[in-house]
């Protein structure tokens, strides 16, 4: 995989594949050295996610390794964890040992935040009816909710 010149690109999905069947059994995103370190941790110990690991060991204990493939290079994080959680539904995570059915970049975490704080959030009037009126008061209740609306629209200063 040659070195990509914008650090902004530099993530890729994998696949975790099973050399007896070719089938694989988990799905990641990552960079660097990222999809080889799931074997390295199973050498050390190191149990993150025991389906994973006992299917490591299984491997290992029938003579083979784990294949890690890359199947998409040159990525931003955010396209990165959307393939990532498009691959995992597409295959079904039955077939998986991943314990979530992928992540969320820290972008996609803050939209989904602020959409959230919007939808909790009281009416500006019964909000008003329970605190004694002054003036600063409205004036932060609007900036909240303006500053959480630009999130929610993917909008971040």
């Amino acid at each position: 995989m040659p070195v990509l010149p914008n650090a902004k690109h530099e993530f890729y999905v994998y696949a975790l594949i099973d050399p007896r069947d070719r089938q694989p059994f988990y799905v990641g995103k990552g960079k660097g050295r990222r999809r080889y370190q799931h074997l390295a941790d199973w050498k050390a110990g190191r149990i993150v996610n025991i389906r994973k690991h006992e299917k490591i060991g299984e491997i290992v204990s029938a003579g083979f390794a784990p294949k890690a493939i890359v199947l998409f290079a040159g990525l931003e994080e955010g396209a990165a964890f959307d393939l990532e959680r498009k691959i995992i539904a597409g295959l079904g995570p039955e077939m998986l040992t991943n314990i979530s059915e992928g992540q969320q970049s820290e972008r996609e975490k803050a939209i989904a935040l602020a959409r959230d704080a919007l939808a909790r959030l009281k009416p500006y009037d019964q909000w008003l009816a329970e605190r004694p009126e002054r003036s600063e008061q409205s004036h932060y209740y609007f900036k909240v909710v303006a500053e959480f609306e630009q999130m929610a629209a993917g909008n971040f200063q």
